[in-house]
Formats: C-alpha cells, structure tokens, sequence
C-alpha cells in the first residue's frame, strides 16, 4: 500500500472512490500543471476545487476544514478517515455523496452548513462516534435537507443536531 500518491500532469480522469480502499495513504500531491486536479494540504480535489475527491484515509489530522469553494464531498471521498474527529464546513458546500462520510468511525462533531441540500444514501453510516452535528440554518431549514437511505444516525435520535435559531 501507498504512504503517498503524486498525480502527475498527464492524469485527466479519476473515478470517484477510485482511491478509496488505500489504508495507508497519508498525502496526495498532484502536479501542478495537471490542468483537471489539484491537492490541498494533501487533498485531493477538482482543479476548480468545487469537489473533494479524496480525503487521505491514513492522515493524522484529528480536524478538518473543508474549504471555502467546496461545493460536494464525492462519493467515498472522506470515508474511513480514522483520525478525524471532527470535521468543519463553509457555506457553499451542497452536498455530500454517497459513502462520503462512510465509517469516519471517530468523528464526534461534524458542522455544517445552511447551504447543505443533500446527504446522500450511507453518507454517515457506521460514524458510530458522531454525538452533535452544529447546522448553520434553522430547524426549518434542516427539515428541507433531503437524507439519503442508511443515514439512521441522522434521524433516530442518537446524535444531538444544533441549529442556529
């Protein structure tokens, strides 16, 4: 298994998930002349960096910040991502894919933003550790997000939302 993967220049498609299942990847770098991807503190995303393609399962980061411009977590993107126990949006992210946030099994806090308009199906499941998750918009405004099938953390009760009201 791989500690670190470059993408070099040449690279113009990567299937989402397609790097999933490397449990020792620490750091993704790409080329910087690579003219569909870039990495960011050893992520990886879209050039326009509107996708999170690849969060590095073996990274030792404990907190994470998706950044601003960040419009979806793609499917598998974030899934197994031991370290993290938390992780932080901005506003403009809208969705997060499917398995986005599959087995973060520690992760304890997850924020979100009022842009939010979709988590799709088994975006949260077996985050057995996620106790609170803090929504930018109201009550209301959760109540319009649309959550996909095998997110029960999200709506039986075991994980405190705080919305902003």
């Amino acid at each position: 298994t791989l500690e670190k993967i470059v993408i070099p220049a040449s690279v113009s498609s990567i299937e989402e998930g397609a790097i999933f299942w490397n449990y020792a990847l620490s750091v993704i770098d790409v080329d910087a002349d690579n003219s569909c991807y870039k990495a960011a503190d050893g992520v990886l995303f879209s050039k326009d960096g509107k996708k999170l393609l690849c969060y590095p399962i073996a990274s030792e980061r404990t907190e994470y910040t998706i950044p601003e411009g960040t419009e979806r977590v793609c499917n598998y993107s974030m899934s197994q991502a031991k370290n993290l126990t938390e992780i932080h949006t901005n506003e403009g992210l809208l969705e997060i894919g499917d398995t986005g946030l599959y087995l973060c099994e520690n992760l304890k806090t997850l924020g979100l933003p009022k842009s939010l308009t979709s988590i799709e199906a088994k975006a949260l499941t077996f985050c057995d550790s996620l106790t609170e998750i803090r929504y930018a918009g109201t009550g209301s405004d959760w109540k319009t997000i649309r959550i996909g099938e095998d997110n029960e953390l999200l709506t039986n009760g075991s994980v405190q939302i705080y919305c902003a009201e």
